[in-house]
C-alpha cells in the first residue's frame, strides 16, 4: 500500500512538471527558414551564344581581268593574241561591290596589287572612281609587263584587291583573281610572220539560173 502511495506521488510531480515548463513540450528541431527573394531585375544577363552579325559591309570581288597586248607595228592593243618577249601588255580589272554597304577606297594606296608574281614584275591598278555602291562595278588598267622584261615561259599570276585589309568586308576569301601569262620566244628578225585575225567579212552571192538543155 505505502508503495501504491509512492508512485502516485511521483507520477502527480510528474505531471506538475510537464504542466509547467512548456520548454519541455515544444519539439527541439529546427524550424526551416522561409527562402529569401531578392529583388526583381537584379539576375545577370547572358549574352546569346552563336548570333551572327548582320552588319552592313562592303564586300569587294574581282569579276573580270583581261590582258591587251601591244606588238612592234600593231596599231593600239589586242585581246586573243599572243603574247611575245618584245610586247608590251596591260591588264584590264573589273571590281564589283556585292556586298550591302558602300565602299570608298579613296585612302587605299594600292586597291588592285599582283600579289603573286614573278620578282621583276610588280602591279598597282587604280580604279577610275574610288566609290562604290552595292552592285556597282569600277574599272581599272595598267601596263605591268613591258617589252623583254621576262623570259619565254609561263607565270602563274594573282591579284587582289584591298590587299592591305584596310577595308572591312563580309567576305574575306574571296579576293583574288589568277591570271596565267604565257610568254613566247620574240618572233621578229626571223622572217617569220605574225598573223592575226582581226575580222570576217561573209559575202553573199546570187546562185546561177544556168539551164541546161
Amino acid at each position: 500500500m505505502e508503495r501504491i502511495h509512492v508512485l502516485l506521488g511521483f507520477v502527480t510531480a510528474l505531471a506538475v512538471v510537464l504542466g509547467t515548463d512548456s520548454s519541455l513540450a515544444q519539439s527541439t528541431l529546427p524550424t526551416a527558414r522561409p527562402p529569401v527573394i531578392g529583388p526583381v531585375g537584379t539576375l545577370p544577363v547572358r549574352k546569346a551564344v552563336g548570333i551572327v552579325e548582320n552588319t552592313p559591309k562592303p564586300d569587294l570581288v574581282i569579276t573580270r581581268t583581261a590582258l591587251y597586248v601591244g606588238n612592234p607595228g600593231q596599231s593600239g592593243q589586242q585581246t586573243g593574241i599572243p603574247i611575245y618577249t618584245h610586247s608590251r601588255v596591260l591588264i584590264s580589272i573589273d571590281v564589283t561591290n556585292r556586298g550591302d554597304a558602300s565602299v570608298d577606297l579613296h585612302d587605299v594606296f594600292c586597291p588592285v596589287k599582283l600579289t603573286q608574281k614573278p620578282d621583276n614584275v610588280n602591279c598597282c591598278v587604280a580604279l577610275g572612281q574610288t566609290l562604290i555602291n552595292p552592285g556597282e562595278t569600277r574599272s581599272g588598267g595598267v601596263f605591268f609587263i613591258e617589252p623583254n622584261q621576262l623570259p619565254p615561259g609561263t607565270y602563274p599570276m594573282t591579284f587582289t584587291v584591298d590587299p592591305d585589309n584596310k577595308i572591312a568586308e563580309k567576305d574575306e576569301t574571296n579576293n583574288n583573281a589568277n591570271v596565267t601569262v604565257t610568254i613566247l620566244p620574240s618572233n621578229l628578225g626571223s622572217g617569220l610572220p605574225d598573223l592575226t585575225i582581226t575580222g570576217v567579212a561573209t559575202t553573199v552571192s546570187p546562185r546561177s539560173t544556168r539551164t541546161t538543155r
